[in-house]
């Protein structure tokens, strides 16, 4: 197989596309074949996750490619070009599919481009449609963005994969569920935003699990920009029910798997995904989603068997479902049992891992797609510009950037 190159455009930042991305990188290369991590500086992460000595570190100096201009990108055309020959996933700025569009017009035999497309919002389908001449296969994360990007894109229907992702599930669960005499375990894990997570629904439903009796206790295992809101509108609802619910802050991969192992229900309020990872990798470890109903949901989820799918900003049909787990715990058990078959036999990483070898063999029986000499690198509607429909996943937490950055003396710029 041709070697791969996984960019990760916000660097080691929060997401389950970074975990997705450095674990891919990890199994292709331990399979015996060539992988790379592209890493976009940035200084806001406080730590990250050691890069598998198999897997070839590219580092990118320079602008955070979600704000890059023609500057950046050609800077960045050179790091891009120590990965050829390779097979690219650049994920999800302009910055990062700009800078693969320039390399292209050098040799563009050596490039073969995947545009994954990993969230059911329009900022996503605007990317891969500007950048459309460029992209040998389309992979959509759920059916839902597979059925919008074939809309967007109808003279390229043809090259859409559908797939979600695959996440890692024990062979066998060696784990057990609170009993009926213990608080149930739930637990949220993801970037604390209110843009595309709506962070702050969590609010309002332990407010609804305080006043319906439900004996619980939630983790919050994240960091983002509105996480002082949440702080702030849980401690208002009084101590009682602010004390059910703990802060862990941002943890190593190894660290959240042991938090799902030890939770009874993983607990999702977004507004949209593609196919959450978090979720997957919950029940994998033999957690009840009790989630909302976004892009993903309802191919890993059969509503009551293995878990509960509720309206966006539903907290309280969300609270009469955990009530209904705090009260039998028998079916709490069988729900996550079934979660866990369902991931084990759909979603198992090592199938994915063989699928996506096939792929990039499929990208490479395919013509080279050179960028056009008549468009322009860069979309004349920037990410972070205004428009009326939600701007990149970085536009509202740009300014706690800023503040971690000037926290550790570091340059405010992202």
């Amino acid at each position: 197989m041709k070697p791969v190159c996984f960019v990760l455009p916000d660097g080691q930042g929060l997401g389950g596309v970074t975990v997705w991305a450095m674990d891919m990188a990890r199994m292709t290369a331990e399979r015996g074949h060539a992988a790379s991590l592209l890493e976009h500086a940035n200084p806001s992460v406080l730590w990250g996750e050691e890069v598998a000595d198999s897997v070839v570190h590219i580092e990118c100096a320079g602008k955070h490619p979600a704000w890059a201009n023609i500057d950046e990108v050609a800077a960045y055309a050179h790091a891009y070009r120590q990965a050829l020959p390779a097979t690219f996933v650049p994920n999800y700025t302009e910055g990062s599919y700009a800078a693969c569009a320039r390399a292209s017009k050098e040799d563009p035999t050596q490039m073969r481009v995947l545009g994954y497309v990993h969230t059911d919002q329009p900022y996503y389908y605007e990317l891969v449609e500007h950048y459309d001449p460029l992209i040998h296969l389309f992979v959509a994360v759920s059916e839902e963005i597979a059925t919008t990007l074939a809309a967007r894109l109808p003279h390229r229907a043809d090259d859409i994969r559908i797939r979600p992702y695959g996440v890692a599930a024990p062979s066998r669960l060696e784990r057990s569920w609170s009993d009926v005499s213990s608080p149930l375990q739930l637990a949220f894990a993801g970037r604390l935003v209110r843009e595309q997570k709506r962070i702050t629904d969590l609010i309002p439903l332990v407010e609804q699990l305080h006043a319906q009796s439900v004996d619980f206790r939630l983790r919050i295992a994240g960091e983002g920009c509105d996480e002082q809101e949440l702080r702030a509108g849980l401690e208002a609802l009084g101590p009682r029910a602010s004390a059910k619910v703990e802060f862990v802050g941002r943890v190593s991969q190894d660290q959240m798997q042991q938090i799902w192992r030890t939770t009874d229900v993983a607990i999702l309020v977004s507004a949209y995904e593609g196919t959450s990872i978090a979720m997957l990798e919950s029940m994998a470890h033999g957690c009840v989603p009790v989630v909302t109903r976004v892009s993903g949901t309802s191919k890993a989820i059969q509503n009551g068997r293995n878990g509960f799918v509720v309206g966006i900003g539903d907290m309280r049909s969300m609270a009469r479902r955990i009530r209904f787990l705090a009260e039998s715990r028998q079916k709490l058990e069988a729900m996550g049992r079934d979660a866990h078959q369902g991931v084990l036999q759909h979603h198992s990483i090592s199938r994915y891992v063989d699928w996506f070898e096939a792929l990039v063999e499929e990208s490479w029986q395919r013509e080279p797609r050179g960028w056009p000499s008549d468009r322009p690198l860069m979309p004349k509607v920037r990410c972070g510009s205004p428009k009326p429909v939600p701007i990149s996943p970085w536009g509202r937490c740009k300014r706690f950037y800023g503040k971690v950055r000037r926290r550790l003396n570091l340059a405010s710029e992202p």
